[in-house]
């Protein structure tokens, strides 16, 4: 039977927001569980549940989204992750090659349950994520939020002061798309051993960015690692 219940005004000890009790289940970002609440997806208790703003007891309350029971909150978890080079950021890759999920298991530790943030290409290395917080995931990744990226890249030429200005400015062509560098930096400058490294503030998207932005420069990106 399928019903619109009333939203409650005065929130009973032990209960949350339907919505908030959904991503803490790893159903995505808060707004993502209010449309699958306006859906009409969701039962609480066997009644349908369309109404936003609606709580729950995750102690007491049956909550259901199409036959899947969501009775029992996982505890939220995050780590970070050093990404390796030569290993994929994907759950499963077709060509067989390592994953990161790969990696963790064979290191002991099951992270199927948890979802990456972002991408890091298979040749570059650095800080990723792990996490079943699906808020915030949404508010790491989606673009609106402007969220910074920072990238060393080390290439096989010092650049020179137009290459600045191309790349946070004019921006370089590859693909059709115009790609810009929000900020490049050559912290290390002062020393001969890493001359060509530098520190490159990305628009949001995978590292691959990065390296396409240096490679159009005229150099070799031979390393690139997620700061």
């Amino acid at each position: 039977m399928e019903k619109k219940i009333d939203k409650p005004t005065d929130a009973q000890p032990g209960q949350i927001r339907l919505n908030r009790f959904l991503a803490q289940c790893g159903l995505g970002s808060r707004r993502h569980c209010d449309e699958i609440i306006a859906s009409g997806k969701v039962t609480v208790n066997g009644v349908k549940i369309s109404e936003l703003g609606s709580k729950v007891d995750p102690a007491r309350d049956r909550v259901e989204v199409g036959s899947t029971s969501m009775s029992s909150v996982r505890n939220l978890e995050y780590f970070a992750l050093h990404k390796p080079r030569d290993c994929i950021v994907t759950r499963i890759d077709p060509e067989g090659r390592p994953t990161v999920y790969d990696m963790l298991k064979e290191r002991g530790f099951d992270a199927s349950h948890l979802n990456y943030v972002g991408r890091l290409d298979r040749n570059s290395e650095g800080l990723l994520l792990l996490t079943n917080d699906g808020a915030l995931i949404h508010a790491l990744t989606h673009p609106r939020f402007h969220i910074k990226k920072v990238y060393r890249v080390r290439i096989d030429r010092r650049l020179a002061q137009p290459d600045y200005v191309r790349m946070v400015n004019d921006g370089v062509e590859s693909d059709g798309q115009v790609l810009r560098a929000a900020l490049v930096d050559a912290p290390m400058k002062k020393h001969a051993l890493v001359a060509g490294a530098y520190a490159l503030d990305a628009p949001p998207g995978p590292a691959t960015v990065a390296v396409r932005i240096t490679d159009i420069m005229g150099g070799e990106a031979w390393h690139v690692c997620h700061a």
